[in-house]
């Protein structure tokens, strides 16, 4: 299977994740536009710093989600995941991420979307 139509399976299952949270997205056309920017930029822009990276590419997810879901998200201390984590894994991350559930919840706790004040910002930006 090529690159390109892995991309495309992975794309279509995180837009079912985008679905599983919330029945009607904003705009699904648009939804698949910005899961492939997100996988556009992360492919093209390696941070030496894996740390720093994920809460990047976790930040940019959280983006989409909320903007297309209207839902916060969240993270669970416990083995089942949130939907919002869900989303996440259903698009394919690099692996100079390293992305792990322990890795993935401690990126949302830093991130603090509840209070993050560049997160609301963002998310305006996006919704006008």
């Amino acid at each position: 299977m090529s690159l390109l139509s892995t991309n495309i399976l992975a794309q279509n299952k995180a837009i079912e994740m985008l679905r599983a949270a919330r029945l009607t997205l904003r705009n699904e056309h648009q939804a698949h536009v910005q899961i492939t920017d997100a996988l556009q930029n992360v492919e093209s822009a390696e941070c030496e710093q894996s740390k720093k990276g994920l809460e990047s590419w976790v930040y940019k997810l959280a983006l989409i989600y909320t903007h297309q879901t209207g839902l916060r998200p969240a993270f669970s201390n416990c083995e089942n995941e949130t939907r919002f984590e869900r989303f996440v894994n259903a698009v394919p991350a690099p692996l100079w991420l390293q992305l792990t559930p322990n890795r993935l919840k401690g990126a949302i706790r830093r991130l603090d979307f509840k209070n993050n004040a560049d997160f609301a910002r963002d998310l305006n930006s996006l919704n006008h």
